[in-house]
């Protein structure tokens, strides 16, 4: 059974720097370990550390070792995360973060209401 966990906190409070494995001089983050984490990007906005594109590369598909995607799509999220829950070859994958989740309800309000076709606005 997956145990959701859900971090919270206001803008440039290192929620999304708390993913990655980081030390410098003064702070070192344990973070998850990228070969058993799927991060999905639903803002497109840059991941917060340096060398975090090395850890989680961008453009590879889920069954060829991809970790990071970009997309705002419910559905698609939807479907990657029922991938990973139903296919057996998938089983290492133990942590899935969704960053910003928030936009995947700003977006689907925004972009996918009426007639279930992608346009702007509401009506």
């Amino acid at each position: 059974m997956a145990t959701l966990i859900a971090v919270v906190g206001n803008t440039g409070t290192g929620k999304s720097t708390s993913i990655f494995p980081y030390k410098d001089k003064n702070i070192e983050i344990k973070g998850l370990n990228p070969n058993e984490t799927v991060l999905i990007n639903v803002s497109g906005k840059p991941l917060p550390t340096p060398n975090a594109e090395a850890s989680y590369p961008l453009g590879k598909l889920l069954s060829q070792g991809g970790r990071h995607f970009k997309t705002h799509d419910p559905f698609a999220i939807k479907s990657l995360i029922e991938a990973i829950d139903n296919d057996d070859k998938f089983k290492g994958i133990k942590n899935i973060v969704v960053d910003d989740a928030v936009y995947i309800q700003l977006h689907y309000y925004v972009f996918w209401i009426g007639n279930g076709s992608l346009h702007w606005g509401f009506g």
